[in-house]
């Protein structure tokens, strides 16, 4: 039991740390994934920008270019009416929000209305700030205005210059709302793969937590065994082995185990000896000699049977003891110890014993 709880721990540990590591993974990858998500829609928008951007100033360029090649003899003839027509052509590249004509003095010949309110007016008092009335061609970007200088020529000489803005806030917004549906995209596919990468992580998860719990047994089983082994060496098993047949640690345990019951048997023999033998002689002592003769009255008495005793004892030990000392009355006593068990090894085979 104690070894079945130790492996259900060992596995839920490494089951426990399975699931943080990869937790942590599975977080830092979508962090990832949420970064290059972002990175990726702020550069697409960057660049579509960066596209847009460049094709306006295109277009703008040659707007500016085309209805200015028109303008050089309605500009010289102060042909108003004809003017405007032209002008109105403009509007139809985008929200215009001011129209100059203006000469080399940088008065306005015309403002793109009908009544050329601002006519003979000085341009530079209506134009943004950092704009100067040069007719030298340019172009400037201010947020998602483009203020557009061209020439207006005639016989090679610049006399006359058309300035517009033109506001392209539709198209920012356009790039803006495009650059929020790709997000939306990405965001949609970035849940999905959220839930596959759930359902993924939760069946590795499972499969980690599986391979965790057999791989503990797996790990746990030998000690299992050696705790087994001993609990049966406890029970009385003497014939218990301990070798696990391994050269790990595991291995190293049970020959230790091995050499622990070697040394216990070792003890229990000695303290028999101890117990049932004399320690002079050699021969089974008062106690022994007690626990035989129960089971044989016993035996005796279950089999409706008798048994004889034989007394033996040596006269005049005790002047032996006097005279010659101790130490030769020991000597004598082991004689006859060893005789005795002499002839009882040699004659007890052939009786048969009922205990």
């Amino acid at each position: 039991m104690l070894s079945q709880n130790l492996s259900t721990r060992y596995g839920m540990v490494l089951a426990l740390i399975t699931g943080i590591v990869g937790v942590c993974l599975l977080g830092i990858g979508l962090y990832q994934f949420d970064r290059f998500v972002s990175y990726s829609v702020e550069e697409s928008q960057e660049q579509l920008q960066q596209v847009l951007n460049a094709q306006l100033e295109r277009d703008a360029r040659l707007v500016a270019k085309t209805v200015a090649s028109g303008l050089d003899l309605p500009v010289y003839a102060q042909d108003f009416s004809d003017i405007r027509e032209r002008l109105e052509s403009l509007k139809a590249y985008g929200r215009v929000s001011y129209i100059y004509i203006y000469d080399t003095q940088g008065k306005i010949i015309h403002d793109g209305s009908q009544t050329v309110a601002l006519y003979n007016k000085s341009v530079a008092d209506y134009l943004p700030n950092g704009l100067s009335p040069t007719l030298d061609e340019g172009l400037v970007r201010m947020g998602s205005d483009i203020h557009i200088v061209q020439p207006i020529i005639s016989g090679g000489v610049a006399f006359a210059a058309l300035r517009f803005c033109i506001s392209y806030d539709e198209a920012n917004q356009d790039v803006y709302r495009v650059g929020q549906e790709l997000f939306a995209s990405h965001t949609e596919q970035r849940n999905k793969s959220l839930i596959s990468h759930i359902a993924a992580f939760s069946i590795l998860m499972l499969l980690a937590v599986f391979v965790v719990f057999y791989m503990s047994r797996r790990l746990l089983a030998p000690i299992r065994e050696l705790a087994m082994k001993c609990r049966r060496y406890g029970g009385g098993e003497m014939d218990v082995d301990f070798y696990a047949g391994r050269d790990d640690e595991l291995g190293l345990l049970g020959d230790a185990l091995n050499d622990m019951k070697r040394d216990i048997d070792e003890s229990r023999k000695q303290i028999e000896k101890l117990a049932y033998l004399d320690a002079l002689t050699e021969l089974p002592n008062r106690r022994f000699f007690d626990e035989q003769v129960k089971k044989l009255l016993s035996w005796a008495e279950a089999n409706d049977s008798s048994i004889a005793l034989l007394f033996i004892d040596l006269d005049h030990f005790k002047e032996v003891n006097d005279v010659a000392g101790h130490r030769l009355g020991d000597k004598l006593l082991q004689r006859v110890a060893s005789r005795l068990q002499h002839i009882i090894l040699n004659v007890a085979p052939n009786i048969p014993l009922p205990v």
